[in-house]
């Protein structure tokens, strides 16, 4: 099919000596021919490292449709001579007369018979229902549009009207990626073909059809397939980007279109347009453009283009742009995980497709836009001014107004925001306070827990890690003691009533610098009671016992009913320095990974909190995974460094609270990177942490992306983190306030704290 793939009309030759031609006559002539994208958009991809997944997973990723089957092909042009040719040779095809003579071109070496119906100058989409079978382009080129609801309507009908009716579609020129074919796929009458070929500029790579099974032929094989899986995920979003660009260029080039086509109106989807003058009559206006004949239609349309870099320019310059908004909506817009602030959730919005923006030097719009809805909003609520960066052709002018502009969708990249003085204000500040001003912070006896924590170690640890939460938290006041097991088994009793689901022994201190009988103790009641414990430690213990003793330790932890082991581990190379302590915790997965049959049941969790110095890019990012692939392991939680917010915390002005504000990376880092690496989206934790499933390395990997919960969100939402039962055996919901504390066993009698300490009368 190399030679299909190559076909050109003679119509599209004879244009190309013409405009050779004028421009050498007339080299000034405004260039609305160009006709390939590959040249004029700019694209720079980076080929290294493809994503561990197949090309068939990638491509079902991608488009984020449903179907039963489907098959690779080299691209649509592969794909329809496959099935002219295979099983859909006895039938008779309504296929385009314009649009894309190559059709026809399939069709004839194909062999079926086939029927032509128009799409210029207007499209009537019943003058392609001729036969039992139609091919229909879409969306609609040169016509630069989609199919409209009315017309999938139809559609939808005309192929409920007989079982023997089949559509054959092509995507070629998506750029949006929609659903909207969801209902005719889900009819098993419909073929669905795709291509990189304009989607991601890169002809001849890979393409891709659903297709019923009766209509299944013999797939190609992708000479790049890891090209294209990158592609596909890497470059997922470069569609958009290519159609925004379209849409910044038609913008500027509809001044100069409407003076020799008042009509015209810049096409929705594409590159392409059509204008209603002879390309004979555009040359004679200064115009270079394409003659209807080379699309198969009448001289009297032109077809023009924005394509040629001179209609181009500083459209993917990054530009600085401001929204502002009322504190109070803050909360409920911001994603930290992403690190983006959307209008979805803010049902007030009068556009919630559009996000509008100004630049610095006007920022009075948003503010005196905003003052205006103060009043109705909350006591002490006041602007919040949000700061992105855009690139120049995602920007649209509000015509609407004629003040400032907007990009087409609901959610922007949040760089920094300000107060209104224009004062830079930390997002976790401003998070906490829009929380605050909504008023609606429940009690902490009103909050229920997810985990029931256990920090049986009050602050020993060897390591001495300079983020430690520890030291800016309760953690650092309590009293070292002997936790009792009564106690344990009543906050065992009453936090799996209030709803928590696991148990996690984590400190404070070390929990493996604890007596080993007294540990294992601890791991078996919790075992007693919740179908997951988990341990997380520094692993120094572990890494530096002899492998025989290492492994009894591990089967001990095991019978007595651990199910996750969770060492602390932030960078391959440079644990020891940012640790301050070499733990050797690589000998530790060496020696789960040899007794996996043995230890069948126990899985293993690296924990890695971002930060500068450590994993802090995509290269450090991918360093960590290839070592986990490499090391062993079932788990991965990423963690940003947790910055206690004003307001919330007593402990927000403890230096290890300024150390982690300015040495903390964002979690968009993890998620950025698992969605351009084929992770798949696995679920979230209550306050949105994700979690993904991801393949690297050819291991199976769960990931998270996990950040604590705020006192506020908590508050908020009447769930907490866990409930923390301390070494001094008080209980709190919250370790960054006492106010949090929980009366573990005042139902039942008195129970003592901890060895040596008296009961409380209310038994906390």
């Amino acid at each position: 099919m190399t030679d299909l793939t190559r076909e050109v009309s003679p119509a599209f030759l004879a244009f190309k000596a013409f405009a050779s031609d004028a421009l050498a006559r007339r080299p000034d002539l405004k260039r609305l021919d160009c006709l390939n994208p590959v040249r004029a958009i700019p694209h720079d991809f980076d080929f290294s490292a493809p994503p561990d997944v197949t090309l068939h997973h990638a491509w079902q990723q991608y488009l984020g449709l449903r179907f039963a089957h489907s098959f690779l092909s080299e691209g649509v042009r592969d794909a329809l001579f496959k099935l002219f040719a295979g099983p859909l040779k006895d039938r008779t095809i309504s296929i385009p007369s314009d649009v894309y003579p190559v059709y026809q071109v399939i069709g004839e070496r194909a062999g079926v018979r086939f029927a032509t119906y128009p799409t210029l100058p207007v499209f009537d989409i019943t003058s392609a229902l001729r036969t039992d079978t139609v091919l229909l382009t879409a969306p609609l080129t040169p016509l630069g549009r989609d199919l409209t609801p009315n017309e999938l309507a139809e559609l939808l009908g005309w192929l409920n009207g007989s079982a023997n009716r089949l559509l054959v579609i092509d995507r070629v020129y998506d750029y949006t990626r929609s659903t909207d074919l969801q209902p005719l796929i889900d009819t098993n009458q419909v073929i669905v073909c795709y291509s990189l070929s304009k989607s991601h500029l890169a002809p001849r790579v890979s393409g891709f059809t659903i297709a019923p099974e009766r209509f299944a032929v013999v797939p190609t094989d992708t000479a790049d397939a890891g090209g294209a899986k990158i592609l596909l995920t890497r470059y997922r979003h470069f569609p958009q980007t290519q159609a925004s660009i379209f849409r910044w260029r038609w913008e500027h080039l509809s001044d100069k279109i409407r003076t020799f086509d008042a009509t015209w109106q810049p096409p929705e989807r594409g590159y392409l347009s059509v204008v209603r003058v002879k390309h004979t009559e555009l040359l004679d206006r200064g115009v270079l453009a394409v003659p209807g004949e080379v699309y198969g239609t009448s001289n009297d349309l032109s077809l023009v283009t924005c394509l040629h870099e001179t209609n181009g320019g500083a459209e993917r310059e990054l530009v600085d742009r401001y929204h502002v908004t009322a504190l109070s909506n803050f909360a409920r817009g911001y994603d930290t995980y992403s690190r983006t602030y959307s209008k979805a959730s803010i049902t007030q919005s009068t556009y919630p497709d559009q996000f509008f923006l100004v630049p610095a030097e006007r920022l009075d719009i948003g503010f005196t836009k905003v003052q205006g809805l103060l009043p109705k909003t909350v006591v002490g609520d006041r602007p919040l001014v949000i700061h992105t960066q855009i690139e120049r052709h995602e920007l649209r002018a509000n015509v609407r107004t004629g003040r400032g502009e907007y990009v087409e969708r609901n959610h922007v990249r949040v760089s920094r925001v300000l107060d209104e003085d224009r004062n830079e204000v930390r997002i976790a500040d401003a998070y906490a306070a829009s929380l605050e001003l909504n008023g609606q912070l429940l009690d902490w006896d009103q909050v229920r827990p997810r985990s029931l924590s256990v920090l049986p170690i009050a602050r020993a640890c060897q390591a001495r890690c300079d983020f430690c939460f520890s030291h800016a938290s309760i953690s650092e006041e309590q009293d070292q003691g002997r936790l009792l097991l009564p106690r344990l088994e009543a906050a065992c009793t009453e936090s799996r009533a209030r709803g928590a689901e696991r148990m996690v022994i984590t400190g404070g201190g070390e929990p493996t610098l604890l007596a080993r009988a007294k540990l294992l103790e601890i791991i078996r009641t919790g075992a007693r009671y919740f179908p997951k414990v988990v341990m997380i430690t520094n692993g120094y213990n572990l890494g530096h016992a002899d492998p025989a003793r290492r492994l009894e330790l591990l089967r001990e932890y095991h019978a007595a009913g651990l199910t996750v082991l969770a060492i602390s581990r932030h960078s391959p190379d440079r644990n020891s320095d940012i640790m301050h302590l070499d733990t050797r915790s690589e000998r530790v997965a060496r020696t789960w990974l040899e007794n996996r049959d043995a230890l069948r049941g126990l899985a293993l969790r690296w924990v890695c909190v971002l930060q500068q110095n450590g994993v802090s890019n995509e290269t450090t990012l991918r360093h960590y995974l290839d070592w986990v692939a490499q090391t062993g392991g079932d788990e991965v939680c990423f963690k940003e460094l947790y910055v206690a917010a004003t307001g919330e915390s007593v402990y927000r002005d403890h230096p290890s609270n300024a150390w982690s504000a300015d040495h903390q990376v964002p979690l968009s880092l993890v998620t950025e990177f698992l969605h351009a690496h084929g992770a798949e989206r696995a679920g979230a934790l209550p306050w949105g942490a994700p979690t993904y499933r991801l393949r690297w390395g050819g291991r199976q990997l769960s990931v998270v992306a996990y950040t604590e919960p705020s006192v506020f969100w908590e508050r908020t939402h009447g769930i907490c983190r866990s409930w923390n039962l301390m070494a001094d055996g008080t209980c709190f919901a919250n370790l960054e306030t006492t106010k949090s504390l929980i009366e573990i066993g005042r139902t039942g009698p008195a129970l003592p704290l901890w060895e040596g300490r008296a009961p409380t009368p209310s038994g906390a």
